[in-house]
């Protein structure tokens, strides 16, 4: 007679959690660094004709914070009459 009762197998289950807590916790440690940096400057030429460079901003963060630093700096460039120049960093 046999007597073995069927019972869940609970390991793949329990794999499969630690798996998906490991990732979760790579990716927190992955999004920062996927920010990026952005160093702004404003060109301009004063009433003498000598170039002038103003720094304007440094900024780490993601696309949208970004675009709105460069948008910043062209506006205040344009203000000025000089150029925004932006380079980007990591």
């Amino acid at each position: 007679m046999n007597h073995s009762t069927s019972t869940p197998n609970n390991s793949h289950s329990i794999k499969r959690s630690t798996l998906n807590w490991a990732a979760m916790i790579m990716l927190l440690f992955a999004l920062p660094a996927c920010q990026k940096c952005l160093t702004c400057e404003v060109h301009v030429t004063d009433s003498n004709g000598q170039s002038e460079t103003r720094p304007y901003d440094d900024q780490c963060g993601n696309k949208t914070q970004l675009d709105m630093v460069r948008q910043g700096c062209e506006d205040v460039a344009q203000l000025l009459g000089g150029t925004c120049v932006c380079t980007k960093g990591n």
